[in-house]
């Protein structure tokens, strides 16, 4: 049993020597109070000596009575003694900022930092992140920057995008330079942006799933719009079928004297109504949307100038037609002025550019959508377009068609 404390004793002095020599050492560092860092090398130095006594001794039983039960009062005293020392330096800690407390927030960080000298490379600071990836690139910590720096570009070249995988960690490395005392140093900063990227990836994704999505809406528009015309056609090939099969018909009886009510003259009649109808429809397909916006734009005296083509295709004809007739609406209403300035482009061959404006007075300020251009919003997003208005220094109107 004896056998047993003296051991005990021996292993308790060289654990309380060295938990007071680190202690000491950071107490020093810390530039702490000078009692704390007598205390400690105070008790360093019993404990020094009491070790020394005990392994000299060679048994404890040779001890007296008395002797035995001061040295492990004494033991005991500087145990008590450290503990408090070691509750009081967690406390400092927590209410002070040292030295090891900034080194241990910068190993905390999520990035990863190293800043060394331009000059030979030598680092000044390194935390762990960037400790780890040297260790884990190059199988040593990062003794000289220059040389971890030139071998880190060569390794990121053959990854994916430039950016370093490693732990289910994605980093990402931004190169600065900063000047302290009149010497350059190079600061590396290795972000971890594996979230930001699976962010990314997954917009990337979504956003060619809308494009093929607008595609299919586009192609839809313009398939509703065909169908329109083409009904609107069924409808006055109808009605010119029927309005001739009654003409034809009521001039059948007429002629066979089967109706005898019916007079020369009402046939007359009935007969031009008949072909001024036919003759309207004629012209109508002769005179398209830009031919009577031209003219009711003569009419009130505004001149559309014309800068590039106008599509003649639908929906792009008749969302232009529709928004130059806005436009004309607004310039002679609002801006009092006289001319409409039209100018289309296309851009990457599969968008059509269309902006419009005026040299009347430019808007007071922010323009309300409501009424027309409410309407012509409307009808612009229906057909997979896009349409924008700003008023910074003139009122211009700009519209993108895709195709």
């Amino acid at each position: 049993m004896l056998k047993f404390i003296e051991h005990f004793l021996m292993l308790l002095c060289l654990l309380i020597f060295w938990g007071e020599g680190y202690l000491c050492y950071r107490i020093i560092k810390e530039r702490q109070k000078k009692n704390k860092a007598v205390l400690s090398i105070g008790i360093c130095v019993i404990l020094f000596v009491t070790f020394q006594y005990v392994k000299n001794v060679g048994d404890i039983r040779l001890l007296s009575s008395a002797g035995s039960m001061c040295l492990k009062l004494m033991m005991f005293i500087i145990l008590l003694v450290f503990i408090v020392q070691v509750i009081g330096e967690n406390k400092w800690n927590k209410e002070h900022i040292s030295d090891f407390s900034i080194e241990e927030g910068l190993d905390s960080l999520p990035v990863g930092i190293a800043v060394y000298s331009s000059l030979n490379g030598m680092p000044i600071l390194v935390n762990a992140i960037a400790d780890k990836v040297s260790m884990r690139l190059f199988g040593n910590t990062l003794i000289n920057g220059l040389k971890f720096n030139q071998e880190y570009h060569e390794y990121i070249k053959g990854c994916k995008e430039e950016l370093l995988h490693m732990d289910d960690h994605l980093y990402m490395l931004t190169e600065n330079k900063l000047r302290i005392d009149d010497t350059e140093y190079i600061e590396l900063l290795f972000y971890d942006i594996k979230d930001v990227h699976e962010i990314n990836e997954k917009i990337h994704k979504d956003n060619e799933i809308i494009k093929k999505l607008n595609e299919r809406l586009r192609a839809l528009n313009r398939r509703i719009n065909d169908l329109s015309v083409e009904t609107e056609l069924i409808n006055i090939k109808s009605k010119v079928h029927d309005d001739l099969g009654e003409a034809l018909t009521i001039t059948r009886n007429y002629l066979k004297q089967n109706e005898p009510e019916i007079n020369k003259n009402k046939l007359f009649t009935l007969w031009l109504d008949r072909l001024d109808f036919m003759k309207s429809v004629s012209e109508n397909k002769k005179k398209d949307e830009y031919q009577n916006l031209f003219s009711a734009a003569k009419d009130v005296g505004v001149d559309i100038v014309i800068n590039g083509e106008l599509p003649d295709k639908q929906p792009a004809k008749q969302i232009c037609s529709m928004a130059i007739h806005e436009c004309l609406t607004n310039t002679i209403r609002h801006a009092k002025g006289d001319k409409v300035y039209v100018e289309t482009h296309f851009e990457n061959d599969d968008k059509f550019i269309i902006k419009i404006t005026n040299n009347g007075y430019p808007p007071l300020g922010k323009i309300k959508e409501s009424g027309g251009l409410a309407n012509l919003r409307s009808i612009v997003e229906m057909a997979g377009a896009s349409m924008d208005i700003s008023t910074d220094v003139v009122f211009l109107l700009t519209i993108c068609i895709y195709y």
